[in-house]
């Protein structure tokens, strides 16, 4: 039960960090119409929401994993995938600059 809630605690903190970080950026980038870039954020976070259990669920059956971790674990690669791969562009396009 303690590690749910330290992990329901860091996922809260996390979310209510990045996401009006997120659309404070958007609104940043776009001067003459956010409301655009605010409408595709909005569209994409709702899209991620409703495809990451179905590619969760997928992957899991390819792979016969059918413990209770494994969403999570999948869930860490990806997570972990996507880190690596944002900071080597932000490195590719400092070194660019």
């Amino acid at each position: 039960v303690i590690l749910l809630a330290v992990s329901l605690f860091i996922i809260g903190l996390s979310l209510g960090i990045l996401a009006p970080n997120i659309f404070l950026t958007t609104t940043l980038v776009t001067k003459e119409d956010p409301t655009f870039s605010l409408g595709v954020i909005a569209s994409l976070s709702f899209l991620g929401q409703f495809m990451s259990p179905l590619i969760v669920e997928g992957i899991s059956n390819i792979f016969n994993l059918q413990n209770v971790r494994d969403p999570f674990l999948i869930s860490v690669v990806f997570a972990t995938i996507g880190l690596i791969v944002v900071f080597s562009i932000r490195k590719l396009n400092f070194l660019e600059e």
